[in-house]
């Protein structure tokens, strides 16, 4: 051909001069021409040369997209290949794929799952690694990342074939793209959870019986950090703070749920535990509904293994009505007091364990003869004659509730002796029983123990 064209070009010069002849027939005669032969072939020539020119522009563009595509992959291989050393030094199993999920390049660590070598591995995909299913699922996973345009992790077990075990492997696919901005293959990185994985499980079983021995506590449990935010709390504590859940607890401090000068008292027994790292057990008052009731309350640091400070943790109950209790007891002690050593009656104390006397009251001692300080300690032999034993059965009678009336005779300090006559009974003073006799004519004895 002249000047060395190609065919190609000639036949679709030819088309383009045919073309133009028969146009400037038709246009100059002002009407259709009648097909002949020469028509017939002018029209072939037309036709051949549309389509040639048409598979030409097919070709140039699928070359110029197969021309980006090598380059892309180029770079890919270029790329890992340039990083191999980077590539074998990494734990993690690391591998490239095209777009046809054919492998461009791995690691060792990659190689090592599947027993073989890099180069076995490069050229092949997972259908010629492993199971027609296992492969099936890593090219969905491998599309649901080409369709997203951005990182997917999903996790999967593995058995790796050179040790036989199986592990949970995490793999993050990044899709690649050229600089037409079309997918040019994936990059994948693999990483072992299956340790982390049970130790979340082992944490969460942990978390729920912790949550549940919580739960279950009949008064008011929780943790909180160094900073004095809950960590954790139960029921008890959330009603307490006028909340419907404990888990609205959690992150807030005790300026949030109590009066300040409460959360202020709160906040410092919290760092008296934290900082002398020593339990603490104190009555303190509690603001709830409206009203301020008394909560007897322990607190305790929280350490790690290694010894730091990680918080405190506490517990409270209420005390209001045991505080009442024993308020009206101090005051009913208080006036049992006042009649005891003030009455003009002798009135004695006794511990019946070995029926000694603990104390006298005034008239007692004016009575015997002794001043108050020689009737505690005496035995109360020294002033009746009845035998250990007999002192003793007349003790159980008293506690066990039967009524004792008793007539006995008593020895003074002087020596003198005297008829007195004793009704004994229980009563309880200072936390420890007591039994509280009157006497005729004006005494009254009680032991204690």
């Amino acid at each position: 051909m002249p000047g060395g064209r190609s065919p190609m070009l000639w036949a679709v010069a030819a088309g383009f001069c045919l073309v133009g002849n028969v146009g400037a027939e038709t246009v100059a005669s002002g009407w259709l021409p009648v097909v002949d032969t020469a028509s017939a072939t002018s029209q072939m020539a037309l036709s051949l040369g549309l389509t040639t020119l048409l598979c030409l522009a097919l070709l140039i563009a699928l070359a110029r997209r197969g021309r980006q595509l090598q380059a892309a992959q180029q770079r890919l291989v270029l790329a890992a290949t340039g990083h191999q050393s980077i590539l074998s030094s990494l734990p993690d199993p690391v591998w490239m794929k095209d777009r046809n999920g054919v492998f461009l390049a791995c690691n060792p660590a990659f190689a090592a799952l599947f027993g073989k070598s890099i180069a076995d591995i490069v050229g092949s995909t997972m259908f010629e690694l492993t199971s027609a299913e296992q492969a099936r699922q890593a090219r969905r996973r491998d599309a649901v990342a080409s369709e997203s345009g951005r990182p997917v992790d999903d996790e999967e077990w593995f058995r790796f074939a050179s040790t036989g075990h199986s592990s949970l492997l995490l793999t993050t696919r990044v899709p690649v793209f050229d600089d037409a901005g079309k997918l040019a293959g994936i990059v994948g990185i693999c990483h072992d959870v299956t340790e982390l994985r049970r130790t979340e499980e082992e944490l969460r079983k942990r978390a729920s019986y912790q949550r549940a021995l919580i739960d279950n506590f009949p008064f008011m449990v929780w943790l909180k950090d160094t900073e004095g935010l809950f960590l954790a709390a139960n029921q008890h504590v959330a009603a307490a703070a006028g909340l419907s859940e404990s888990r609205a607890l959690i992150g807030k401090s005790d300026f949030d749920l109590w009066p300040t000068d409460l959360a202020n008292a709160y906040r410092a027994d919290d760092q008296h535990v934290m900082t002398t790292r020593r339990s603490r057990e104190v009555q303190e008052e509690l603001a709830q509904d409206g009203e301020r009731r008394w909560v007897e309350t322990y607190k305790a640091p929280v350490v790690d293994e290694r010894g730091d400070l990680l918080g405190t943790i506490g517990f409270a109950r209420d005390v209001s009505e045991r505080r009442r209790m024993e308020q009206m007891l101090r005051e009913s002690e208080a006036h049992f007091r006042a009649f005891f050593e003030n009455n003009t009656a002798p009135m004695l104390l006794m511990d019946p364990a070995n029926h000694v006397i603990i104390e006298g009251n005034a008239a007692a001692a004016k009575y015997y003869g002794y001043d108050l300080t020689q009737l505690a300690g005496m035995s109360i032999q020294e002033l009746d004659a009845l035998s250990f034993e007999q002192l003793s059965a007349i003790r159980d009678d008293v506690l066990a509730g039967r009524k004792q009336q008793l007539h006995r005779q008593h020895r003074l300090a002087n020596g003198a002796v005297r008829e007195v006559e004793i009704h004994p009974s229980p009563i309880e003073l200072d936390g420890k029983v007591v039994v509280f006799t009157i006497g005729t004519p004006f005494f009254i004895l009680a032991w204690t123990f």
